[in-house]
């Protein structure tokens, strides 16, 4: 849930002024009674006038291009965990926003974008973009063979085939740790379990990709105790232990003829009582553990995983011994796909149970997809001067559009990250984030390439400083710091 929403990046056919005739935001079964506000002040009309339901009144803005300009909603105490815009439109088509983009953010200052529209169809003279919103969806849905999303008082897999899910012990959903929603599963380190028979349809076995991903919030001490967050006598088994996450694999549904001994995730990225996303990941003959979207040791065998009659067990070994202490939220199983080949950004929100409907388009396949979806996506928008076109594939000349409202440009700051050494130094894998100086703003991050230590970061304003910041993951250095850092063309 997320108490700020703002709409930012907006863009128009005759890119000359904004006019809207009403901006409300709503959960998708009532409008919400967020307070409206702007980052600048409209040229005709009043705010209100955007929230009073009567689309004969235009509020407008010939400066809405200006960097910084933002509609900006502040739900208070009725945070917002799935949020709809609707816009109303004035007398004039080219005023009409075609694209934008909304954000949200927890305390106002930094912010995750939701989903970004290219293509907004035009309702008519004073009228609601009634016909689009926004739902979660995931385009390889049918690949999903396991989802525990740990809600309610029931813990259920919400797969297209769900599986029937015996709890052994005190395995239980609680609310007194969640990553998402308002619950996630509980396991008390006493052997408490949740197990379901292991199938070929289940689990991945042969040379297929696969993806068991999810959330683990680990209340016992991060020592060499090995503690298994899934598994089985064979064929699949991952143990917290020192830290880290240790995965091994059987090429045999019988014996432990293991082609990893073992996989390890990245060094000390898991704390003891944080929340934290990890992901086993086959893709074509390479293996790889992910802490927090960061990848360990590729691990390379054209080998295959056996099948075999036990359980898959979620909280411990499938008998109750090397049990996790602590909660794990959103437990995901995809066969057949390899949904992370590379450092990522974890996913921010709870993964979706739905393919979408017929016709959506992915915001981003990289995390878990934002879809976008018109009534009628593939009807011609027929936009003047132009001859219709499907969805999101207008080319709109000339048009004033903010893709970063606050800080966009045509500069750029670069650099290298190393690690001091002898004789040279070494180019490293490490955290970047960019400041805007004199407010302190987080306005980028991005890793440093893993062989040459390159970072970039495009598209930034060149009339003000930043300040590089650069984190060591491993902990075994403070962060280096690089102020007074201008945006070169």
């Amino acid at each position: 849930m997320a108490r700020y929403w703002r709409l930012v990046g907006l863009s128009t056919l005759g890119g000359v002024a904004l006019e809207l005739s009403s901006a409300r935001l709503s959960d998708g079964t009532a409008y919400s009674a967020a307070v409206l506000s702007c980052t600048l002040p409209p040229q005709t009309g009043t705010l209100s006038n955007l929230t009073d339901g009567n689309l004969t009144t235009v509020v407008s803005w010939s400066n809405y291009a200006q960097p910084g300009f933002a509609l900006v909603w502040d739900c208070d105490a009725s945070p917002i965990t799935d949020a709809l815009v609707e816009l109303g439109s004035g007398a004039v088509q080219a005023n009409f926003p075609l694209t934008g983009r909304l954000e949200h953010s927890d305390d106002g200052k930094f912010w995750t974008v939701y989903f970004e529209a290219k293509s907004v169809k035009w309702p008519g003279a004073n009228a609601l973009t009634a016909e689009y919103s926004i739902v979660d969806a995931d385009p390889s849905f049918d690949s999903v063979t396991l989802l525990l999303h740990g809600e309610g008082a029931t813990i259920v897999d919400s797969s297209t085939t769900p599986k029937t899910l015996t709890v052994v012990g005190a395995a239980a959903t609680s609310t007194a740790q969640h990553k998402f929603g308002d619950s996630s599963i509980y396991f008390d380190g006493a052997g408490s379990r949740i197990q379901t028979p292991i199938t070929s349809e289940l689990v991945p076995s042969g040379i297929e990709d696969f993806t068991i991903e999810g959330f683990l919030f680990q209340t016992a001490a991060t020592d060499a105790t090995y503690r298994c967050i899934f598994g089985a006598y064979i064929p699949l088994q991952l143990y917290s232990k020192s830290g880290t996450l240790e995965f091994y694999a059987s090429t045999s549904g019988v014996a432990a003829n293991y082609l990893l001994n073992p996989l390890l995730g990245p060094s000390n990225l898991i704390v003891q009582n944080q929340w934290v996303h990890f992901a086993v990941v086959r893709f074509g003959n390479q293996f790889r553990v992910y802490l927090g979207g960061i990848g360990g040791t590729i691990s390379t065998t054209s080998s295959g995983i056996g099948l075999s009659t036990n359980q898959m067990t979620l909280g411990s070994y499938d008998t109750g011994v090397y049990p996790f202490s602590g909660y794990i939220d959103e437990f995901r199983i995809t066969k057949g796909l390899a949904r992370y080949t590379g450092d990522f950004m974890p996913p921010f929100k709870q993964f979706p149970n739905n393919l979408g409907p017929a016709g959506t388009l992915p915001i981003d396949s990289n995390l878990v997809a934002q879809i976008y979806a018109l009534t009628n996506p593939t009807a011609p928008h027929n936009l003047p001067g132009s001859e219709p076109q499907p969805f999101g594939q207008y080319l709109i000349p000339e048009c004033k559009f903010a893709f970063d409202a606050q800080d966009g440009g045509t500069g750029k700051v670069s650099g290298t990250v190393k690690e001091t050494g002898a004789p040279d130094d070494v180019p490293v894998h490490r955290k970047v984030r960019l400041l805007e100086e004199v407010s302190g703003r987080a306005i980028r991050e991005t890793w440093s390439d893993a062989v040459t230590g390159y970072y970039e970061f495009k598209d930034l304003s060149m009339n003000q400083k930043y300040t590089v910041i650069s984190y060591d993951y491993h902990r075994n250095y403070r962060a280096v710091i690089a102020d007074n850092q201008s945006a070169l063309p």
